[in-house]
């Protein structure tokens, strides 16, 4: 997909006035400067309304390759409360550039795979969805860090899909060579080099018994700390959600209401900017909770490194007792025990 993310976001304030100048070049027809305003955004950070105004502004410049790929982008991540017009035009928008593309639907039977297409890299498979591409032959190459990469060609029209099956080969193990017979010397007995192999087995099996319950005890705590980051993850990306959509319902709201939007009558009492108060209420609370998932969880983390780490030697009269403790402001790990 064209543009990388990689460059430094500005924060919301900023980004949304960009945002409403790309509008603003969009609405008096100057497509180059709002393709560069919407590019700058989606470089900056992917989101699903920066997708669909540069989807629509590369349509209008008959990028059409481009214009798929972000109105794809788009339509996919488009929140529930999105305005059923907008995913309605931009749904009409995505037929128009579809109608000028081809359309691949490849699929790799291995995962990981780097798939290029003409030399362009499209992703690591599994594929999240069609790659789109300029009608006419396309060479499309599968490969794994290790073995002989598969290539098929394709030849697709515009308007057209394709599927594109590559099938990597299983990677081919040396055979492994039995050892040679040790060559007989005095007696030839052999019992000092078995007495020798013996001696470098010959090791104490109260240390296996010993570490685990250090690796069970330690690895719980890992997993669940783990777990903790992983929800947390998930409120992280519901207050980016949410977050859009205040922009969104602002920008709606400074629509309606002129410059004052909800800060002044009659916009105080409307639906949009209740809905407004809504998200943003939704955002601090998913953005709070993530923060003390965040916290809780990484102190989990730490500790089970900590048990693993400072686990007494001596598996014998040895008690700990290890609970985790979690506050409005963050997270913490209590071990107790004689070691």
């Amino acid at each position: 997909m064209p543009g990388a993310a990689g460059a430094q976001p500005r924060d919301h304030g900023e980004r949304q006035q960009a945002y409403n100048r790309g509008k603003t070049a969009v609405t008096a027809g100057d497509w180059q400067a709002a393709l560069a305003i919407f590019q700058e955004l989606w470089t900056e950070q992917r989101t699903y309304d920066v997708a669909l105004m540069l989807g629509q502004v590369e349509l209008a410049l008959e990028r059409y390759r481009d214009a798929a790929e972000h109105l794809s982008y788009g339509l996919a991540n488009l929140p529930p409360r999105e305005k059923t017009t907008t995913s309605e035009r931009s749904a009409e928008f995505l037929k128009v550039a579809r109608s000028h593309v081809g359309t691949l639907a490849i699929r790799v039977n291995k995962p990981n795979a780097l798939v290029t297409v003409n030399g362009r890299d499209v992703g690591r498979s599994p594929l999240s969805g069609d790659v789109f591409c300029e009608p006419g032959p396309q060479d499309v190459v599968a490969s794994l860090d290790s073995g002989a990469p598969v290539r098929q060609t394709v030849d697709v029209a515009a308007g057209a899909e394709k599927a594109v099956e590559l099938t990597l080969a299983e990677p081919e193990h040396p055979m492994l060579s039995e050892p040679a017979p040790e060559e007989a010397s005095g007696s030839g007995s052999g019992t000092a080099s078995q007495d020798a192999f013996a001696g470098d087995l010959n090791h104490s099996p109260q240390d296996a018994t010993t570490d685990r319950p250090r690796l069970i005890v330690s690895g719980t705590i890992a997993a669940v700390g783990l777990g903790t980051l992983g929800v947390g993850a998930v409120f992280h990306a519901k207050a980016a959600a949410a977050d859009d959509d205040v922009a969104r319902l602002q920008d709606d709201a400074t629509e309606q209401f002129g410059p004052g939007g909800c800060a002044i009558p009659p916009g105080q009492s409307s639906a949009v900017c209740k809905d407004v108060q809504s998200a943003s209420d939704d955002q601090r609370r998913a953005g709070k909770t993530a923060n003390v998932l965040y916290v809780t969880g990484g102190v989990l983390v730490v500790g089970a490194v900590a048990t693993y780490l400072l686990w007494p030697k001596e598996a014998t009269h040895t008690s700990t007792q290890i609970t985790p403790t979690v506050t409005a402001n963050g997270g913490g790990l209590v071990v107790t025990g004689n070691f």
